[in-house]
């Protein structure tokens, strides 16, 4: 799937650290009707607010050999390429991933993205 991040501006004219993630699939044949399935708003992490906006670099997830992550901490399919639906926890954002083994298990997202900086 290809997204593009798009810059928020405030009513200044200057650029704020979030950004408008659209999935292109899916907005473009939907324009009229764009829920918050298919585009989201994002708040970049500190180390990247003053990066040019380029494509994710997204890496295996070690123990998910279908899944991957990107820097932003989306995770996707690594074979349909689909984002994987993210939950609200009290404390993180969670989302469902089948194992190697294929038992399904709920990760936190901070959780996975420290496993590929290891």
């Amino acid at each position: 799937m290809r997204s593009v991040r798009l810059p928020i501006f405030d009513e200044n004219g200057l650029v704020l650290p979030e950004y408008l993630e659209v999935d292109l699939p899916y907005f473009l044949p939907l324009y009229e009707s764009v829920t918050a399935q298919y585009a989201r708003i994002r708040h970049l992490p500190p180390e990247q607010e003053k990066l040019p906006l380029t494509e994710p670099m997204w890496k295996r997830i070690p123990g998910y050999k279908n899944y991957e992550i990107n820097d932003f901490g989306d995770v996707r399919n690594r074979w349909t390429m689909k984002l994987s639906e993210v939950t609200e926890g009290h404390e993180a954002e969670y989302v469902r991933l089948h194992s190697d083994d294929g038992k399904p298990n709920t990760m936190a997202v901070e959780h996975l993205r420290n496993l590929i900086k290891e």
